[in-house]
This record gives C-alpha cells, sequence and structure tokens, in this order.
C-alpha cells in the first residue's frame, strides 16, 4: 500500500511557498520552482506506483476470471463422466 505524500490536513499547501522577507524575487523564484519540481517529481512517482499496481491486479484479476472459465466446464463434465459410467 502506497502512502499519500500530501494528505488533506497537510499545512503545506502544494502550490503555495512563502517568500522570505529578506529574499530577492530572482531567489525566491527559483526555490519555488526548486521545491515545486520536486512536489511533482513525487507525484509523478506515486501515480506511477499506483499504475502499476493496478495493473497487477487487472493481471490477477484476469487469471482468475480465466480459472473460473475452464475450471467450470471440466468440473460438470467429470461428474457426468462419473455419473455415466459407475464403477
Amino acid at each position: 500500500m502506497i502512502l499519500d505524500p500530501l494528505p488533506p490536513q497537510d499545512t503545506n499547501p502544494l502550490a503555495a511557498v512563502q517568500r522570505r522577507p529578506d529574499e530577492t524575487l530572482h531567489a525566491y523564484l527559483l526555490r519555488c520552482q526548486e521545491e515545486l519540481s520536486g512536489r511533482i517529481q513525487l507525484l509523478a512517482a506515486v501515480r506511477d506506483a499506483y499504475i502499476q499496481i493496478l495493473g497487477m491486479e487487472r493481471i490477477r484479476w484476469r487469471r482468475c476470471k480465466l480459472l473460473l472459465a475452464f475450471t467450470g466446464p471440466v468440473i460438470a463434465s467429470l461428474a457426468y463422466a462419473g455419473l455415466a459410467w459407475p464403477p
């Protein structure tokens, strides 16, 4: 299970980077770019992990459906063969 990196109760919103009083505009913009790009990379990594987990779950469900689809007729035919030809 993957934990949410930015839960709703987090006091640090995604797009708000506070400007420091002694910071120039250029330094502030550079710091914003670095912080937000780091957050975007984190969110992209979480998204990729969720997509991978979803793909694995789809494969597992597909295998279960195929197993059920092929096992049902086999069990029915074996039961018929067992009832049709008693020992």
